[in-house]
């Protein structure tokens, strides 16, 4: 079974996703004026001219917070996020309903033997973007989707992606007028290959003498999750 060729949705064991992934992440934007939505990319395991390829493994929808932050920690556990050796997910940890539901998914993850705390699922954490900070937001995902997505030079393969009729539905001349939430599965995909790429090397992160704000905000989201970026 190969992540290249295989349908969306289909499972991998986690031996498989080791031999051909170099990083699994997820990504996560919460229900705005369309569905929520959160996406599952693996990074090819060898460079291609000095560049990952990056595969769409796995995506839902939900209008219900709730349901989303379950189903992405379901796709959590079904690609062995926390087993690979480089993982995470990508979002918005401010969003005040989202994160209370994180919250209570955490603690009820949790159990007591006695006084030793254990945990029945791997701590889901959802960590910032640095997107989040940009004033326009999706002039910078959408320039790095198309960079990425260029057919004689692709990165990122969307296979039948329902994010695909997403960004067919863009209209360029409206794209400065376009706010969080209007479309969840463009962000969520966008935060996620923007962070993903980043950290392997692919692209530098933005100037942090330009986008301070954004780095801040992306730093405070990193929580206690110690990064090493190469």
């Amino acid at each position: 079974m190969n992540i290249k060729t295989e349908p969306i949705g289909t499972t991998f064991t986690a031996d498989m996703l080791r031999n051909q992934c170099s990083a699994v992440w997820g990504g996560m934007s919460y229900p705005g004026k369309l569905p929520g939505y959160c996406v599952v990319i693996g990074m090819d395991l060898k460079r291609c001219q000095n560049n990952y390829d990056m595969y769409l493994l796995d995506e839902f929808e939900a209008i219900d917070v709730r349901d989303l932050v379950e189903q992405a920690a379901a796709l959590e556990l079904k690609y062995a996020m926390s087993l690979h050796r480089c993982s995470q997910w990508v979002g918005d940890p401010m969003h005040d309903a989202g994160s209370r539901f994180v919250d209570a998914l955490n603690e009820r993850n949790e159990r007591f033997e006695g006084h030793v705390r254990d945990r029945i699922a791997p701590e889901f954490i959802l960590q910032s973007s640095q997107c989040l900070a940009l004033d326009n937001m999706y002039a910078f995902i959408l320039a790095r989707l198309k960079q990425l997505l260029q057919p004689d030079r692709r990165r990122l393969f969307l296979k039948d992606g329902k994010v695909l009729h997403y960004l067919n539905d863009i209209d360029i001349e409206t794209v400065g007028e376009l706010k969080m939430g209007d479309y969840p599965a463009v962000e969520a995909l966008g935060w996620l290959v923007v962070e993903m790429t980043d950290y392997m090397g692919q692209k530098p992160v933005l100037n942090r003498d330009i986008h301070q704000d954004a780095y801040r905000g992306w730093k405070y989201g990193q929580r206690n999750r110690k990064l090493i970026r190469r």
